[in-house]
């Protein structure tokens, strides 16, 4: 079964502001008696966190809410979208409900909490 797709109506971009990613942390760390840990791959692959920023109209909101809710399952099923940075398709998971902040008069911030998982 084919992942859903972003929705074209929603922006494809992200704001610079608000943005941060995390390469995929798949080691792992064991405690020795002295000196530093000993670390090993516990993972070939990994979950990569995002944090981004869109800003959404009130129409582009009932798009967001129900992509989210009935699309994709209150956020339980991953979508395909294009990574923030490089432009390149990705699968992403919400890590978090999209959350929503008055913007201006008609403009919503959404903050975006996601995962890009491993296809």
């Amino acid at each position: 079964m084919a992942n859903a797709v972003w929705p074209v109506s929603l922006p494809q971009r992200v704001r610079v502001e608000g943005y941060s990613e995390q390469p995929a942390n798949t080691r792992i760390d064991t405690p020795t008696e002295s000196g530093i840990p000993k670390s090993r791959n516990r993972f070939t692959v990994g979950v990569e966190p995002i944090e981004a920023v869109i800003e959404v109209d009130f129409a582009q909101k009932a798009t967001l809410d129900a992509f989210y809710n009935a699309t994709l399952a209150n956020g339980a099923l991953p979508f395909d979208w294009v990574r923030p940075v490089e432009g390149t398709p990705a699968v992403f998971k919400f890590r978090a409900p999209p959350k929503f902040t008055a913007r201006r008069r008609n403009k919503l911030a959404v903050a975006l909490s996601l995962w890009i998982v491993p296809s």
